[in-house]
């Protein structure tokens, strides 16, 4: 038998995919149950990720745009008004169009170069490399946000300082968060190992 014939006769004795994964699960309960819950803290801290990234963003657009906005006049063309311009920055640099952004680049660009998948293959059997490498992305994503707003965005739309104190405030509660977070992250991970193996 050729090697395509015997995988393919392989294949039809194994029986169904969707029958063998019902049935794996009841024999692995817990093995299923820790990687959904490790999965769904990956997700929250990505995601928080993902929101400090678009504060970044949206700071950067905002200093950029304000100053051409000011230059515009010298080509003969009417200023934007400034609510109307950072409204609309505010729209297209929001987090869920950066999600969006976020993965079409990660699933076109890296992960069909096997790089992404092995990177997440590696990490997932190394729970504590996992745990950090997610808590060190979001707080230094956290800190570059914090930071980009309280330098440019505040002060290009808010000429009241009380901003400046309630985003250091906001960003000073959020790291015992994040520190949460990594620390399910690892214990979850540790567990989810543990049951895959035994």
């Amino acid at each position: 038998m050729s090697d395509e014939e015997a995988f393919l006769i392989a294949i039809r004795r194994v029986g169904n995919a969707q029958r063998l994964e019902q049935e794996f699960g009841k024999v692995n309960g817990a093995a299923v149950l820790f990687d959904r819950c490790l999965w769904v803290l990956v997700a929250v801290q990505l995601w928080t990720f993902i929101s400090s990234l678009s504060s970044f963003l949206l700071s950067v657009a905002s200093l950029a745009f304000v100053s051409l906005n000011e230059i515009l006049p010298g080509f003969g063309l009417q200023k934007i008004s400034h609510d109307w311009l950072q409204l609309v920055l505010a729209l297209i640099i929001s987090p869920l169009p950066t999600a969006i952004i976020a993965a079409l680049v990660w699933w076109f660009l890296i992960w069909p170069r096997r790089k992404g998948s092995a990177l997440v293959q590696k990490l997932l059997h190394q729970p504590g490399n996992l745990a950090l490498t997610l808590f060190l992305l979001c707080l230094a994503m956290h800190t570059a946000g914090a930071w980009a707003l309280q330098t440019w965005y505040y002060p290009l739309s808010y000429s009241n300082v009380t901003h400046h104190g309630a985003q250091w405030r906001l960003y000073l509660w959020n790291l015992p968060m994040l520190a949460l977070w990594a620390g399910l992250t690892y214990f979850i991970a540790r567990k989810r190992l543990r049951a895959t193996l035994a």
